[in-house]
């Protein structure tokens, strides 16, 4: 790709002097609009500061590549700084000196490739010390550019006898930029080392530069830098193999090469070890894959149902479809796709730890979950176990014949056999019985001491988020209604929205704490919890439980409990805002999502830096 036709000798800024990050960003937009580049300057000023809050743009080698995506840019296109004086730029850990700052500009409709092309190719040229170093001499901006233009990777597809191979993966959940930097950092490093490395993205775009059986041939071991689970590893069995998360690479590329290379043989007796940065790593890209997978449907199938809800008219039975066919079957449609997520999400965290042959088990145990009323709880349940059991069977010794048939045959069946006698057997009944003590034992409170059941009530519904115990609560709420008792379910109502609202606000509030994978499902899950959807924290739930749940819990039982005391009553078996034209004490409804809502937002953020600074300093 010949990149330097996307800027010009009038783009690139040679030795001056900036204040901070937000000046020479500034300064380059300028630049930018007064080569025509621009329809809107301030718009794509903020498009890039924007970017800025999403996630760090320093890439360590007091190198900065901002951008920005935005309608207001004309075409394709970057500008370029060469610092007098180096700035604090935000990085991957933490402020980071800059003194070479690469601009790109991208027009919104061309963000799904454009951006990923332009900066695979820039930060390729830049992570050369050598073209660097020449950049950061040349002393006009026409030799500049030739530099930036005659810069290109040499070719390592042809091995030496001499030579160590190594090839790797790389892969984070959104599949955008870490894996792309990560892949860049190895190609540098390896480079600078004499290593030949052959790197497979697999990314936004699918799998890009594939190994191919050539270069596995070649290879001394093997790296996968994943965050989540990769696709065919089973390729690699007969290498030494490093398994690191993808952040790795882009703090200490060199370090990850060695660790590779010093790693044993796998014909030797001892088995390959692997560096990690989490002793739970296996479960942690589990259930991580599982989320990946299961946004899709969570967003799509919520969204589908919010536009059903939000014009469909509210009866005391809930929403009235029955004069409205195309909302009700957008709303079957978003059932639909709602309806499939447990089994997608445990189908995927097995996938993740067994792959391929633990989807079976998983998505039986994950539709299991649905039925028996394990919730998403029981999912992520069923999902762990279907792994471990079909890894379990894959190591028992079978004859040569039946080989071949184990993985498509034999593990499935054995598998979904044992996780779906568990999940019948044991998981079901005592999970049934849990909600009939449970509903009996709220009809036994009554209205004896409102502030209590109101917080019980409120901890309930978000602890599960649509499982068993959601269940309970909602339907303790519902009937009640049929009572003549509103104030149930207007308690229930205000703590139905809180989960989503919350996360999804937590992610704009402090968007460094959050990957761009969890921002995106923040904002599905702002849409969802103001029609009364409270799976859309699912993903959050399943990524971080021990931190999103008890914030989540402490958020809907502080906006249970004032709807109950505040005297709130709900008319309609449903919840969040959408449900204001039948609640009885608007306003306080209204207070009691808002303070649910901010106090769970702020906690899982107080929560999250916690571990963020534990982490840094570690």
């Amino acid at each position: 790709m010949n990149i330097t036709r996307l800027t010009q000798p009038e783009l690139i800024v040679l030795d001056q002097d900036f204040n901070d990050c937000d000046d020479v960003i500034s300064y380059l937009t300028s630049l930018l609009y007064s080569a025509n580049k621009l329809k809107d300057r301030e718009a794509f000023f903020q498009a890039v500061m924007k970017r800025e809050q999403d996630g760090p743009t320093a890439l360590g080698e007091q190198l900065a590549v901002p951008h920005g995506k935005s309608d207001a840019v004309n075409q394709a296109c970057f500008a370029i700084a060469r610092l007098n004086k180096a700035v604090n730029w935000e990085g991957i850990d933490g402020p980071e000196p800059v003194n070479l700052v690469v601009m790109l500009a991208i027009p919104l409709a061309e963000q799904g490739t454009t951006h990923i092309e332009i900066l695979t190719e820039l930060t390729s040229r830049l992570a050369d010390d050598d073209v660097r170093k020449q950049l950061m001499e040349a002393e006009t901006t026409t030799q500049f550019l030739a530099i930036l233009n005659d810069a290109q990777l040499e070719d390592e597809s042809v091995t030496t006898d001499d030579k160590k191979v190594i090839v790797a993966v790389t892969a984070c959940p959104t599949g955008i930029a870490h894996t792309y930097m990560a892949a860049e950092y190895l190609e540098k490093a390896a480079k600078k080392a004499g290593i030949t490395l052959f790197v497979e993205k697999q990314g936004a775009k699918g799998i890009e530069t594939p190994i191919t059986q050539s270069q596995l041939d070649k290879a001394d071991a093997v790296i996968l830098a994943a965050d989540i689970a990769l696709k065919n590893t089973d390729r690699f069995a007969h290498l030494p193999t490093l398994k690191i998360p993808v952040a790795a690479p882009i703090r200490d590329a060199a370090k990850v090469l060695q660790g590779a290379l010093d790693l044993p043989s796998v014909s030797s007796k001892k088995q390959p070890t692997a560096i990690t940065e989490d002793s739970q790593v296996g479960i942690k890209q589990a259930l991580l894959t599982g989320v990946s997978h299961t946004i899709p449907f969570i967003a799509a199938g919520g969204i589908m149902l919010a536009a059903a809800i939000a014009f469909a008219p509210i009866s005391k039975s809930g929403p009235d479809f029955s004069q409205h066919a195309i909302l009700k079957l957008i709303a079957d449609i978003g059932g639909a796709a709602f309806a499939i997520m447990l089994p997608v999400l445990a189908g995927y965290i097995s996938y993740g730890k067994a792959g391929k042959p633990g989807l079976v088990a998983g998505f039986v145990g994950g539709y299991l979950a649905g039925t028996t009323g394990a919730g998403f709880l029981g999912a992520i349940l069923a999902g762990l176990m279907a792994g471990f059991i079909v890894n379990e069977v894959k190591k028992l010794p079978v004859p040569k014949a039946i080989q071949p048939i184990m993985p498509i045959m034999v593990i499935p069946i054995v598998s979904s056999l044992a996780v779906g006698g568990i999940m019948l057997e044991v998981i079901g009944s005592p999970i049934a019985s849990i909600m009939t003590f449970m509903s009996g034992w709220l009809h036994s409170m009554g209205n004896a001491n409102e502030l209590i059941l109101g917080l019980i009530l409120g901890a309930m519904v978000s602890f599960d988020m649509g499982g068993p115990i959601n269940k309970t609560a909602f339907f303790f709420g519902a009937a009640m209604i049929q009572q003549g008792n509103y104030a149930v379910m207007g308690a229930v109502a205000a703590a139905i929205s809180v989960p989503p609202i919350s996360m999804g606000l937590a992610t704009k509030l402090s968007k460094k704490l959050w990957d761009e994978q969890e921002k995106e499902a923040g904002t599905a899950a702002l849409v969802m919890g103001m029609i009364g959807i409270t799976e859309g924290a699912i993903p959050f739930a399943v990524a971080d439980p021990l931190r999103v749940i008890p914030s989540i819990v402490v958020g809907s039982s502080i906006a249970s409990g004032i709807a109950m005391v505040s005297g709130v009553g709900d008319h309609a078996p449903h919840g969040g805002p959408i449900v204001l034209p039948v609640i009885d004490g608007r306003f306080m409804f209204v207070v009691s999502i808002i303070s649910g809502v901010i106090i769970s937002a702020l906690l899982i953020n107080f929560l999250k830096s916690l571990n963020k600074n534990k982490a840094s300093t570690a």
